[in-house]
């Protein structure tokens, strides 16, 4: 198991990942002339269980590009556990949740957002729970019951995979409620014995 605190792991993990957005709109260059990101496919699968999020009942598809190759890794924590999803060596997709004393999803995630998004006001769709949606980043605060006490349920769910600010936000938009809810369900099973599937690294 990692000694690293998911957190910080997830900064420089998408410290490094923001590296790689500026090559974004060069991605067509990238395929051959025969193949578009309409076109190209992904021949890989997708998870089943996302750090609790079950991909059967939640559609996370849209996050997942086409690709050859996918590379899970998993950690787990101070009652954190947090999941990152590599498509052909580029992380793509992160989704972490903690068990906090006070939740706080007001501020920006500056390390994630590119220097012109950095003054964008969040969106926050309506749902039943407590969102702020910036492009690229969503954060949410759920309620878990753990331990018989009621306890803020922090939740940050990262996106790569979308081209334009408006798509990203959309999709976000569309899974973060859903996602609180089966995180909110799951939060006192990741958290008395870490991972469910073992508490390693994948």
């Amino acid at each position: 198991m990692t000694t690293h605190h998911p957190i910080t792991t997830l900064t420089l993990r998408i410290a490094a990942a923001t590296l790689l957005l500026a090559a974004a709109s060069a991605c067509s260059s990238v395929l051959s002339p025969e193949t578009t990101k309409e076109t190209a496919t992904r021949n890989y699968d997708i998870p089943p269980d996302m750090c609790g999020i079950s991909t059967s009942e939640i559609d996370m598809s849209d996050f997942f590009p086409p690709g050859e190759q996918i590379e899970e890794s998993r950690h787990e924590r101070d009652n954190w556990n947090a999941c990152y999803y590599d498509i052909d060596g580029e992380m793509q997709l992160a989704v972490s949740a903690g068990i906090v004393d006070e939740a706080d999803i007001s501020r920006a995630p500056g390390f994630l957002l590119r220097d012109e998004e950095l003054d964008a006001e969040p969106v926050s769709p309506p749902g039943g729970h407590p969102v702020n949606i910036w492009p690229s980043s969503a954060r949410a605060i759920g309620t878990c019951t753990f331990r018989g006490l009621d306890r803020d349920l922090e939740i940050h769910l990262s996106s790569f995979s979308y081209e334009t600010h408006e798509e990203s936000v959309a999709a976000l938009s569309r899974v973060i409620h859903p996602v609180v809810d089966a995180l909110e369900e799951r939060c006192a099973e990741l958290n008395d014995s870490g991972d469910p599937d073992s508490g390693s690294d994948g």
